[in-house]
């Protein structure tokens, strides 16, 4: 089941998201979970609380929050992290650059159409799916523990182990028997992976800002990478987030 949350201080907006939603969803026998929210903080408090959502459809111009704030402080909690599909629909151009810094999924204008909503709809679900298909057990000293792509920032190699530094979390492996880049060719063999030098892994949906070879995360965390792989990072950074 996918849950989706959609905000909107506009009743007749917010009535008319759901029903467009649970238009596309009955059209292709989807069960879905749609919560809608008439306010920012209402949404926020929900998601800090516990709830997960796979997609959010946000309006931007909003009385308490607005859309693009309401975003930012999405994405900094776990279950939200840098991924998950932040759909906008808005009556003015004037936010979309600034939904760049959300990474939104996309920028609807108002008034949307049904043939405009059902395909990217489609596409956020089709993404949505994907990421929370996207689990990796990490087996440790003390147990294993399942960890999400999105969580991760950057993997290491430190004492014949994998270091894996999450958004809120360091875990380390049990140690590894081959080399490197063998214990993380599944990551490495997802777009959003990219694997500078022989011990480094790092997570491009995770990097906040990239200033010539240091990183900043999401969380703030900081790390350096290797002067020869810094050029084709960032560029792989940008086509990520492009793309």
């Amino acid at each position: 089941m996918i849950s989706i949350a959609v905000c909107d201080d506009d009743a007749k907006e917010l009535d008319k998201i759901k029903e467009m939603t649970d238009k596309w969803c009955a059209s292709h026998g989807l069960t879905a979970q749609i919560l809608t929210f008439d306010r920012g903080e209402a949404l926020l408090n929900t998601v800090i609380e516990g709830h997960i959502y796979d997609i959010f459809i946000l309006d931007v111009l909003m009385p308490d929050i607005d859309g693009i704030a309401l975003g930012k402080k999405l994405r900094l909690e776990k279950t939200v992290g840098s991924s998950v599909p932040i759909i906008y629909m808005s009556s003015s151009p004037e936010f979309a650059v600034d939904s760049y810094e959300v990474r939104a999924f996309y920028y609807l204008l108002k008034p949307v159409s049904y043939e405009q909503f059902e395909k990217i709809v489609a596409d956020a679900i089709s993404e949505a799916n994907r990421l929370k298909n996207k689990m990796l057990p990490v087996r440790t000293r003390s147990g294993t523990y399942p960890v999400a792509y999105d969580e991760i920032c950057y993997v290491i190699l430190e004492e014949r182990a994998l270091k894996y530094i999450c958004y809120d979390r360091t875990l380390k492996s049990m140690t590894i028997p081959g080399s490197f880049k063998s214990a993380t060719s599944e990551m490495s063999g997802d777009p959003q992976f990219f694997l500078c030098g022989a011990s480094m892994l790092v997570n491009l949906g995770q990097i906040k800002s990239i200033d010539k070879n240091e990183l900043t995360f999401s969380n703030d965390v900081k790390l350096q990478v290797p002067r020869s792989t810094a050029k084709p990072l960032y560029k792989a950074w940008l086509d990520f987030w492009l793309e």
